[in-house]
């Protein structure tokens, strides 16, 4: 039985950094490996403020998949909240003057039903909530009832107002001074400003977000571990669990607890609590060009929420078949170690295991093809082909094991290939 694996590296190009070819194959390996050995609900992280106990689930808290998930949710937050900066884009100009604009609008509303109470618009702050998720969008791949070949995928962000958190704060005079009625106003109008916010930052702010997650290089790490869990769950799918032929290399600790590099994701909760309390920016406009005086605009990370790869395989569109074009730039990853293409590298890989005989999994890489399989057995039912020119008119046509593909035209039975590209 062969296992292929091709992994995919894009090649640097002029000022480009491209893709760094290790690093790139070394996490889309442990992240498979990773996504093997944890359950899916488990590929989860989250960054709230009134959460510090519900960081990250145990088992990935100190792998590599979850350091990359939850570093990426934080810049994720400081993105959205960057985005906004009034001082640093045009977009963030925009984006004030409607957020100013409502806050005005709601507070002289109060105003109005309750006079005297709020002596000044400018009094009156909303503090929105809002939760913002990276979650798997979609992952086209041509397959066939072995073999997955991965040709596309996209990450996006989900939002939702989160009304229950979302308050108001008052300045320049005591909220005790407020009566029932203006207080419960203000309540009220904070979750109506809050879902208007949801609604600028869907229109406005989260094309970009978006945009940067699914092609910016600060996130090409996570996006290495997406499309390796989106194949780790796939074969998983495919299997059970004592045909796994990886069983034995995901039940060390080793592989799945060790990260690539030491890390505490206490110490990230710490930058997003850092960030929270302090802002990302600080924006001082100027209101007369006599004067240095201004409005001071500062921006507290309000986005909360995470990082969910729970469920990636419902997301995976299936093309049947494997395009001829496709399947032998597979066979020549797999046969030749790599192959080095215009603006790419892939790197292919197979590991073989002779189940009749109980041997151990073996790996080789541009070593040519792997023998043919002359036996395959399983518990009495046992079958003898000759060298794969075809069968002998006195023995029975070869069947496959319970559970395994073919056999082949060459006489091979197989289990799963997977192309990460």
């Amino acid at each position: 039985m062969n296992f292929d694996i091709i992994l995919k590296a894009q090649k640097a190009n002029g000022a480009s950094l491209g893709i760094d070819p290790i690093n790139s194959t070394l996490i889309g390996t442990t992240a498979f490996i990773t996504g093997l050995a944890i359950p899916n609900e488990k590929f989860w992280v989250n960054l709230m403020p009134w959460e510090p106990d519900r960081i990250i689930d145990e088992e990935l808290s100190q792998s590599e998949v979850g350091r990359i998930m939850l570093e990426a949710d934080l810049q994720m937050k400081k993105d959205v909240c960057n985005y906004c900066n009034p001082c640093a884009n045009e977009t963030g100009k925009a984006y004030w003057d409607l957020f100013e604009s409502k806050r005005e609008e709601l507070a002289q509303q109060c105003m109005n039903k309750y006079p005297g109470e709020i002596r000044n618009t400018d009094n009156v702050y909303f503090r929105p909530v809002i939760t913002h998720w990276i979650i798997p969008d979609k992952v086209y791949a041509y397959t066939n009832d072995t073999e997955i070949y991965i040709i596309n995928y996209t990450l996006t962000i989900n939002s939702e107002s989160d009304i229950d958190h979302s308050t108001f704060e008052l300045y320049n005079q005591d909220v005790g001074d407020l009566s029932r009625g203006c207080f419960e106003e203000l309540n009220r109008s904070a979750k109506e400003f809050s879902q208007y916010t949801k609604e600028l930052d869907d229109s406005m702010i989260l094309p970009y977000v978006i945009w940067d997650v699914n092609n910016e290089a600060r996130y090409e790490d996570l996006r290495n571990v997406f499309v390796a869990l989106a194949l780790a769950q796939w074969y998983k799918s495919k299997i059970t669990s004592d045909m796994d032929i990886f069983r034995d290399i995901y039940s060390s600790d080793y592989t799945v607890s060790d990260a690539l590099q030491p890390w505490s994701f206490q110490e990230i909760w710490e930058d997003y609590i850092y960030s929270y309390e302090n802002g990302e920016y600080i924006c001082w406009e100027n209101t007369t060009t006599k004067t240095a005086t201004g409005t001071r605009t500062k921006c507290n990370p309000r986005s909360r929420g995470g990082v969910t790869f729970r469920n990636i395989n419902s997301k995976i569109i299936e093309i049947d078949g494997i395009p001829p074009e496709v399947r032998d730039r597979v066979n020549s990853a797999v046969l030749e170690g790599l192959v080095d293409e215009e603006d790419e590298v892939l790197f292919g890989n197979r590991l073989h295991e002779n189940r009749s005989q109980n041997a151990p999994v073996s790996a080789g890489s541009g070593s040519g093809p792997v023998p043919t399989v002359t036996e395959a057995a399983h518990d009495s039912n046992e079958s003898i082909i000759d060298d794969g020119k075809g069968y002998d008119d006195e023995v029975a046509p070869l069947t496959c094991p319970e559970g395994w593909m073919g056999p082949d035209e060459n006489g091979e039975c197989w289990k799963m290939q997977i192309t990460i590209a």
